[in-house]
Parts: C-alpha cells; sequence; structure tokens
C-alpha cells in the first residue's frame, strides 16, 4: 500500500527548511491557539483558533482549524512529506519529474480539504443552494423548498423542475457535525413514491447502519457524504451557473506534465 504524502511549508521563504532537513521534522502551529493534543474534533479546534483570533473571517479561520487538524490527527509518523527552499539549486530533470508527480499529489490532497473547509463554513441555506446548483450544473431544474418545515424534503430536481417528468430526485440535505443513522434514513424514505429517487446529503456523513438502511430501502437512494460533494462540485465546476459559483469561489490552476 502506498504511504500518504503531504506538503508541509518550511514557513515563508522556506525560513525553517534547515532545521526540518536537520532534525527530520515538521513543524505546524499558531502560538496563540495553544495545545490542542487533547481536542479530537475539528470544530474544537476551530473554536481554538476563533478564540485566539476572534477577528480572522470564516474562511481563513476553516482553512487553519482544517490544517491544524489534519496535522494533529490524519499526518502518521511514517508517512512522506515534502517541503520547499526557493533558495536551493535547480534539481535534475528526472528529480523535478518525480518531485513535479508528488508535488501534484500533495497539492491535490491539500486542495481537496481546503474546498471541504470552505463548504463547511457556508450557512444551511447556502449548502442547500450549493447543492441545488450542482444538481442544475448536472442537468436538472430544481425547486428549493422555503425555509421552514419541509416535510423531509429541502430540493426537489427533474428534467422539467416540477416533478412531472423521470426522474424525480428528492433531495434531503444536512449540514451538522454528526453522522446521520438509520433513523434519519428511514425518516427521509417514508411517504416517499415509488418512482421517486432519493439523494441525501450530510457534511457529517453516515453511520454503518445508514447506509445498510439505504441499501435496503424501497427507492434509488444515495449518500452522499462532504468529501463526496466536494468532489462532484469539482467534476461539474465549469458547468455551475455563477450564482452557485460565488458560493465556493475556486480558480483553476495550470501544472507541467
Amino acid at each position: 500500500m502506498t504511504k500518504p504524502m503531504w506538503k508541509i511549508a518550511a514557513e515563508k521563504g522556506g525560513r525553517l527548511f534547515d532545521l526540518f532537513k536537520e532534525e527530520g521534522l515538521v513543524a505546524m502551529g499558531l502560538e496563540d491557539v495553544g495545545d490542542i493534543s487533547l481536542l479530537t474534533a475539528r470544530k474544537q479546534v476551530a473554536a481554538k483558533v476563533q478564540e485566539a483570533f476572534p477577528k480572522w473571517p470564516p474562511g481563513r479561520l476553516a482553512a487553519w482549524a482544517g490544517m491544524l487538524f489534519r496535522f494533529q490527527h490524519k499526518i502518521g509518523l511514517d508517512d512522506y512529506v515534502i517541503t520547499y527552499d526557493p533558495g536551493r539549486t535547480f534539481p535534475a530533470p528526472e528529480e523535478v519529474e518525480a518531485e513535479s508527480a508528488s508535488g501534484l499529489a500533495a497539492i491535490e490532497e491539500e486542495s481537496l480539504e481546503l474546498i471541504k473547509d470552505r463548504v463547511a463554513t457556508l450557512d444551511w441555506d447556502e449548502l442547500q443552494e450549493l447543492v441545488a446548483g450542482l444538481l442544475r450544473a448536472m442537468g436538472y431544474k430544481t425547486r428549493v423548498s422555503p425555509l421552514g418545515p419541509d416535510r423531509g424534503k429541502d430540493i426537489g430536481a427533474s428534467p422539467d423542475g416540477f416533478g412531472l417528468e423521470s426522474p424525480r430526485i428528492v433531495v434531503e440535505v444536512k449540514h451538522r457535525a454528526q453522522a446521520m443513522g438509520a433513523q434519519e434514513i428511514r425518516s427521509f424514505l417514508g411517504g416517499r413514491h415509488v418512482a421517486d429517487k432519493g439523494l441525501y446529503v450530510s457534511t457529517g456523513g453516515f453511520t454503518k447502519d445508514a447506509y445498510y438502511e439505504a441499501e435496503r430501502a424501497n427507492i434509488p437512494l444515495t449518500l452522499m457524504s462532504l468529501e463526496e460533494l466536494v468532489q462532484a462540485l469539482l467534476d461539474h465546476y465549469d458547468h455551475l451557473d455563477i450564482e452557485t459559483q460565488q458560493l465556493i469561489p475556486l480558480k483553476k490552476i495550470y501544472w507541467p506534465v
């Protein structure tokens, strides 16, 4: 199994590159945040960062909280790490090719995490609009339920927008930290018509029981986690309308191959 590879910047201008190399270590942190070693949830880390930097905008808070949490809980002792020294001599061509491939993989991984952090900062209604925009980019017309009791449906999607043409997709959006369980899936399925297709989006993910409940559902039902939502957004980003892109603004970068 291939070991994970992480890209850790050695401070601005590669200031800590020699220290990283000599000591065989990497480090990350915000001194004012303090010790986070006992924190087990991303939201706990985000609260510590917000307490230390109350004037920071939500996007910056989320990005730093995500980086600190991943550094604490995701990176293993035997994982590969790459860093960068802008002052070093230019490497040989074969080294450039190897670094290019590994560097691109690390950047892609970090980009996905940053986008996930940005999606996590959206309000509930913004997340609902994001999912509706994704469905429109996939060729459907959507109707978003107004604020208030939604009777188990946040978004309706279909070719005609009224649910008269098949497929008729019924969408539930949950923007919570905790994973959705079997009971939530059963509640969503209650009252569905046999011709319906279901899409359940949860930024907190799903329990094993929830996946089991979805597999035995009486209608086709897809469970979409935060990771899967972000990947779908990237796959269809160029076709999103401008209002949806503004919720998660991204910039395309080019990398030599």
